[in-house]
This record gives structure tokens, sequence and C-alpha cells, in this order.
């Protein structure tokens, strides 16, 4: 009985333990039309002056593990964080039975959709601070429509390499919307767009065309991969392209940007070689509130770019993340002496 007692004594000081340090809660969550979504969520490690809830939102054909430094990196400075495989991405529902690796989409609302649902009902019910989304490549695109979309739901938006435009090269823009648009009424919308297949097992690198200048973090996602196969999705397909322009027409339009009424933060790739992202100053000058700043020396992957330039990107969130608390606590104090 002692025994028992000790063990259960035991147990319950671990729980408290690590309930304090933040560990992490990786679950499956099930949506209306049925489709399941990976939803990751992760305590701080510290007290943070400017707290927030950083709702991370990956990129196409991204996974929870390939985030890892980086929401130990967030935690550390004192951050909740959030994050969850796409849907057609990682632990989440696939689309396409025959092929799970082809990245597919049948309109972009299902993602946003999708985000909805996980802030109204996950998240916002235990909010306890200011959420932040901060999108990579895809998600930034995502979360620039979310706030025009829903301009009340979060407090701004960090966009990193933000995918506002699609690189076409070698192709004219025009050309390739013809190719894709033609693929796509034919009935080939989800067959692998041009130049797209299978994930490669054994791809040589090339320094000169991977998305990161740090071959090290390069290689350890690569690994990471071959260990995590069943998370792995490779190229779009003509359906995946064809959504993603027609979404940037509506995210891009001017009347949509006017709507945006919370920060944002664009971070662009000084070296960038995957999106197009020539036009995102023009585009963050139409936004009331936007600031943009580029990283000369990073290439399109930041998060897993060298460590200063890193260490910079944390500096600009958490400098984003300080003037949004700054934004509220004097919102709230005029609110509430009137």
């Amino acid at each position: 009985m002692k025994m028992m007692i000790r063990l259960c004594f035991l147990l319950l000081v671990i729980f408290i333990c690590l309930s304090k340090t933040g560990v992490s809660r990786i679950e499956k969550i099930t949506l209306s039309d049925g489709a399941r979504i990976r939803l990751g969520h992760w305590l701080p490690k510290k007290t943070s002056p400017h707290p927030a809830i950083i709702l991370l939102l990956q990129g196409r054909s991204s996974y929870i593990e390939k985030f890892e430094e980086t929401i130990e990196d967030l935690r550390v400075r004192g951050y909740e964080v959030w994050t969850f495989d796409w849907r057609g991405s990682g632990g989440s529902s696939r689309l396409i039975a025959s092929n799970s690796q082809k990245v597919h989409i049948d309109t972009y609302e299902t993602y946003i959709n999708d985000l909805d649902y996980i802030i109204r009902t996950h998240i916002k019910p235990h909010r306890q601070a200011s959420i932040i989304l901060m999108g990579i490549s895809m998600g930034g695109h995502l979360a620039l429509r979310f706030i025009e979309e829903k301009p009340k739901e979060v407090a701004g938006a960090f966009l990193v390499a933000p995918m506002l435009n699609l690189n076409t090269r070698p192709y004219p823009v025009w050309f390739a919307r013809l190719m894709v648009s033609t693929a796509y009424y034919l009935g080939f919308g989800s067959s692998y767009a041009f130049g797209y297949g299978d994930y490669q097992l054994n791809l040589k690198i090339d320094p000169q065309k991977v998305a990161t200048t740090d071959l090290a973090r390069y290689r350890r996602q690569l690994d990471l991969n071959l260990s995590r196969m069943s998370l792995v999705t490779a190229g779009p397909t003509f359906g995946w392209v064809h959504q993603t322009f027609n979404s940037i027409d509506l995210v891009n339009s001017p009347s949509s940007l006017k709507k945006i009424s919370v920060p944002v933060m664009i971070i662009r790739a000084g070296q960038e070689n995957v999106v197009d992202a020539s036009q995102d100053p023009s585009l963050c000058a139409t936004i009331s509130q936007c600031k943009f700043k580029t990283y000369e020396k990073a290439r399109h992957n930041i998060l897993i770019e060298q460590d200063a330039i890193r260490t910079a990107l944390f500096k600009d969130l958490e400098e984003f993340a300080s003037l949004i608390s700054e934004t509220e606590t004097y919102l709230i104090t005029n609110l509430t002496s009137k």
C-alpha cells in the first residue's frame, strides 16, 4: 500500500514538473467534414515582458518536426507556440488516396476554414495573450488572407519569405498560368505540375540551388525526412498551382490589402530562390500598418539559415511582439479611462 502511495505521489510530481516545463502536446483533431488535422502546442519556458501566442503557419510540403529548433527558440523567448500540419501534408489527412505524396487542395478556402476552426476551438478558448500569426512561405500567404477576411481574430502577422507570388521561371507568368489552367480544365488537376514528382531519396545536393546557405541544417532536415517518410510530401499538383494562382489574385488585390487593420511585418530573403518576392515592398506599402525588411544574405528557408540570420529574425519578431503588446495596452488603458 505504501509503495502504491509513493508511486502515485511520484507520478503526480512528474506530471506537475512536465506541465511547468511546457512539454509538447501533439494530437489529431477531427473536423466537421471528417478530415484529421495534426496539431501541436507548447508552453513557454519563461515569462516574457511581452507575452504572445505564436501560431506558426507552415509552408507547403512541411510538417511539425521540421520546426523543432524554431519552436524551442520561440519557447525560450517566452512565447506559447501552436502549429499544425496543413490538410494534405504531414500527419494530416491527404487528399489524393492513390499517391499521398502529392500536395493538392480543392480551394484555398479549405485552408482558411481549417485555420479558423483551430483558432476558434483550440486556441482562443484558452487564450491568455495576443495571437500572432507567424507565416512561412505558403503559410505567409495564408496568414495574409486570413487577416484580410477576419481582421479582428488575431493581433498581427509576421511573414517570413511569404509566397505572395509564384516563381514561374523559365516561363513568363502569363504562359505558366495558361499551361496550368489548360491542364486543370482538361482534367489533370490531380497530376503533378510540370517538373515535379515523388520525393527523391538520394537526390544530389547542389549548394547553389538549395533554399538555405546553411548546409548542415539542410542535411539535418533531409535526415529527418528519411526517418519520417510517412510525413513527407513532394511536389504540387496542377490543381494546387491553379488554386494558388486564384488565391494570389485575391490576396494581392488592393481592395483586399486595404482591409487589413492589424500590424504586419514582411521579411524578404535577399537571395530568394523559391518564390517571387519582387512585389513584396509595393504590397506592404498598400497595407496601413506594414513594415518591410530584406535579409540580404538569406535564401528562402530563413528558419534554417545561418545563426546570424536566425538571430536577427527572432530579434525582429520580439520587437514586433513588443509593438503589438504596447499598442494593445494603450488601447485598453484609454478605453478603461473613458
